[in-house]
């Protein structure tokens, strides 16, 4: 019975090699892409800016909490933290849609493309704009980099704001002063002056 039960395990040993060597070794993680230009959902109405101001200050806003997204109409959208934005209250994101102008309004600008679903607005072309015609500062160009506004991720809660970056956290302070000859002096050698 040992002799048979060896046999069956070194058999069954074999038959797993077999199938191991016809299985890959690595299997890559799946890059999941969505089409271009393409949402199901669109934004709800309480994440509208209702305000002249509230659409500028989003445009205008290059810091923070923001995201950018396109709906299933087409239309593309930057939104940042309300709470980054004097005056807004409410829950959620704070929107503006956002279009392809020729150039900046201020400047006489006029709309060169709706800049709906896989539409670019690139440099050469053209300059990204809210509806109001104000520059939509760090707005991507390229309409592969506006995820569906279903992928947009909660705005951040207030500690999260405060919190200081970990990079930040982590490097020590520099010392702007140092003693030479027994006195004060600043790294560049320069002498202090005391006028009081």
């Amino acid at each position: 019975m040992g002799s048979a039960g060896a046999r069956i395990q070194a058999e069954m040993q074999k038959g797993a090699d077999v199938i191991s060597d016809l299985l890959p070794q690595e299997v890559e993680e799946p890059q999941i892409k969505f089409p271009v230009g393409i949402s199901a959902s669109i934004l709800a109405e309480d994440n509208l800016c209702r305000t002249a101001y509230c659409r500028s200050q989003v445009a205008l806003n290059k810091g923070g909490d923001y995201a950018f997204g396109v709906d299933r109409n087409g239309f593309k959208w930057k939104c940042v933290n309300p709470r980054q934005i004097k005056g807004e209250t409410h829950e959620g994101w704070a929107c503006t849609a956002l279009q392809c102008f020729d150039k900046p309004s201020h400047m006489g600008g006029v709309l060169k493309d709706g800049f709906k679903f896989d539409a670019d607005c690139p440099k050469d072309f053209g300059v990204v704009v809210n509806d109001d015609g104000s520059p939509a500062v760090d707005a991507p160009e390229d309409a592969e980099e506006y995820p569906p506004v279903e992928m947009l991720r909660a705005p951040q809660s207030p500690d999260e704001m405060m919190s200081m970056p970990l990079p930040l956290a982590l490097v020590p302070a520099p010392w702007p002063q140092q003693r030479r000859g027994g006195q004060l002096r600043p790294a560049d050698g320069r002498r202090l002056v005391s006028f009081l």
